[in-house]
């Protein structure tokens, strides 16, 4: 296995040496064989020598075992590997070159049973150098890291580094570091420490380096050194994973940026967030759905930790190396599986953001969910597209359009169809995250995060039920029974003439609708009426009339309310089965009408009319002469009144039966002639 490597740079001493040439084995990084039984040191190697190409670390001894850590490129460190204890010698190499060809040998090197060193190159390509550092993790008091300082620019004489707690009281750490020279380990309490670096013993700071907060129990090695940009650095190498690169910045007070934090983690309980390991979290108890508050960072490098609230430790997310830029504005969203929780940082740009215009930016953290695909679908408008092809993980770039009400569809299945559409709440100008998630139930919704840090989920529009009712108008059939779909157990039951239902919901789809006697079951059959639509959010009532075994039956969509105040909204329809077509009539008190319909048939009906509220005498007219045969004198209908007027029969009177939305139904029988 290759390792992270760091670039190490040593002294070229040559010695009149038997050594055992090796090279690298495919590209496992490292070759160790072990003999049984035997006590070990570790090691490990670092490349900090700026000018040198990619080396070889051998470490050999007569008789022993060699240790092969291959293919190290500045900058780069290996992990740790064992080492026979004894003495060595260390030997670099270009990659693959025998021994033989030294660039640099150091010898003798202790190495110490149950003791860890690393192995360092440092200098300029021509004048390498080499540097054999013991570790010592041994009894770090509790809340503390343990480091120490490494002088390795070679064009930088002696070197100060201060702790810059603020501009007005540094104190001085490590004095006096000569070129190859490493300080005593020093103990301090864990959290972001600011170190001043004096690079001409004037006693004032010319470079300063913030190093995050590393988590207590760290045991690191602070180098200072040049790059290839002829940049002076602070490379951190801790006891595990990539050194932590510092550039040095002659500004101790940069402007601040802002960060905050975003839990979409379905599975996750309520989070705290740690920034450099200060006692006070960042963000404590943060809630799945939710965000933190905005706050305040330094500019530079900080680390980051996520652990879950209640006293826990195991960290479920981490950032040794969060980079706050000046002044810019940054949100992290915590998603994916518990197990696996990952980070997006996204740069959060409210800057020249136009009146009246709102700027949105998607994001894809819903588990499960595919590659989406994000529109604007306006009610009776055309769908734009606004965002596409967004996978897991990623976000979109921002989009600036008007404020306004905006019905999202997202299509995650790529087959051209929003599977959710997503009612977004009125938008003024002002910044959006817009997040595409899935909570614990594994159901997706929209999470908005605004540039005040308020959260709204929305939730997918929901396909709001169909409506039915049931009125039976068949005067000489017994009670019934409604069965959908030919289902044993019926939806209404023991319905008797002259009575109806409420409504009931009703998921939409197309049903087949039988009406039976009570108790006998779909299979005796009086009426079927196949293949019903019931739409969405549309209520109906199913009317069964008809006289002796000729029942008959209809599906009439119900008719909505008006929207004038003052209005009614009523329909006429036709049951009852010894008339022929009718003309409907107002009939007024100065002797004037008003015609509602004109030769309505038998299980007919007219379309739903809007007319004042009030009361209204009728007449009807069976013969085609200009005088109504049967007039009703109808109740006071107040403004709001939704009804269907039944002209029925019940074998020997005619009858209008006027029925409410709410299902009362009032039956008023015919005038008298002399009426």
């Amino acid at each position: 296995m290759r390792h992270a490597k760091t670039m190490l740079t040593l002294k070229k001493i040559t010695f009149p040496l038997v050594l055992l040439a090796l090279s690298a084995c495919g590209d496992s990084g490292s070759s160790v064989v072990k003999p049984d039984d035997s006590d070990f040191a570790k090691v490990r190697g670092i490349h900090l020598a700026s000018e040198a190409p990619e080396v070889d670390f051998h470490f050999t001894r007569s008789g022993g075992l060699p240790v092969l850590l291959s293919d190290l490129s500045f900058g780069e460190t290996t992990g740790f590997e064992d080492l026979e204890s004894g003495n060595y010698t260390m030997i670099v190499t270009l990659p693959g070159e025998p021994i033989s060809n030294s660039l640099l040998t150091l010898a003798p090197l202790p190495a110490a049973v149950d003791v860890s060193y690393t192995a360092v190159v440092i200098g300029p390509v021509d004048d390498l150098t080499g540097l054999w550092l013991a570790e010592d993790s041994e009894g770090i008091p509790a809340g503390n890291i343990r480091i120490r300082a490494i002088h390795a620019d070679s064009e930088t004489g002696e070197i100060d580094l201060w702790d810059i707690p603020n501009a007005a009281f540094p104190t001085p750490l490590f004095t006096n570091i000569a070129y190859g020279n490493a300080t005593e380990y020093l103990d301090l309490p864990a959290g972001m420490l600011t170190l001043g670096a004096d690079l001409n013993n004037d006693a004032v700071s010319d470079l300063f380096f913030r190093i995050p907060g590393l988590p207590a129990g760290t045991v690191a090695n602070l180098f200072v050194v040049r790059d290839e940009d002829d940049k002076v650095n602070l490379v951190i190498q801790t006891e595990s994973g990539d050194p932590i690169t510092i550039p040095g910045d002659g500004n101790v007070t940069p402007e601040a940026g802002t960060l905050r934090v975003m839990h979409l983690v379905p599975q996750g309980s309520n989070f705290d967030v740690l920034v450099d390991e200060e006692a006070t979290d960042f963000a404590s108890a943060l809630a799945f759905g939710m965000s933190s508050l905005t706050k305040p960072l330094n500019a530079g490098l900080h680390s980051l930790r996520v652990v879950e609230s209640g006293g826990f430790t195991e960290t479920l997310y981490e950032d040794p190396k969060l980079n706050i830029p000046e002044g810019e504005s940054q949100t992290l969203v915590l998603f994916d599986e518990l197990s696996g929780v990952d980070g997006l940082l996204l740069f959060d740009d409210f800057t020249n953001l136009a009146p009246t215009t709102v700027r949105f930016r998607a994001i894809h953290v819903g588990i499960g969910l595919g590659e989406a695909d994000i529109w604007h679908m306006p009610v009776g408008g055309t769908a734009s597209v606004l965002f596409e092809n967004l996978d897991f993980g990623e976000a979109s770039n921002t989009l600036d359009a008007l404020q306004g009400v905006y019905r999202l569809g997202v299509d995650t299945t790529d087959d051209g169809e929003a599977e959710y559409t997503f009612l977004l709440p009125f938008l003024t100008d002002q910044f959006v995250n817009l997040y595409v998630a899935t909570d614990q139930n594994d159901a997706p919704f929209l999470a908005l995060q605004f540039a005040d840090d308020f959260v709204i989920r929305v939730d997918p529009e929901t396909e709001p039920d169909s409506e039915l009712r049931v009125l039976h108008l068949a005067p000489e059939a017994e009670a019934i029974d409604v069965h959908l779909n030919a289902q044993s157990e019926p939806t209404v039951s023991g319905l008797e003439f002259l009575t109806g239902t409420a409504f009931q919901p009703l998921e939409p789809g197309t049903y087949d609708l039988t009406v039976s006697p009570t108790g006998l079951g779909p299979d005796a059959s009086l009426l079927d009426l196949q293949d019903l639509p019931f739409n969405s959010g549309i209520k109906y009532t199913a009317v069964a009339f008809g006289a002796g075994s000729e029942i008959e039956g209809g599906l009439i969509p119900e008719p909505t309310p008006s929207i004038d105040p003052e209005e009614i909204v009523v329909r006429f329809v036709h049951t009852a089965s010894e008339i022929g077509p009718i003309d409907v009539y107002a009939l007024f008190g100065d002797g004037s009408s008003d015609t509602w319909t004109n030769a309505l048939g038998f299980g007919e009906y007219t379309m739903a009319m809007e007319i004042p509220g009030a009361q209204y005498r009728i007449g009807i007219n069976v013969d085609e002469d200009p005088d109504p045969d049967l007039t009703f004198q109808l109740p006071t209908l107040v403004v709001g009144t939704v009804a269907n007027l039944f002209l029925a029969s019940d074998v020997q009177d005619v009858f209008v039966l006027i029925q409410n939305e709410n299902g009362v139904l009032t039956r008023v029988d015919a005038e008298s002639p002399s009426q």
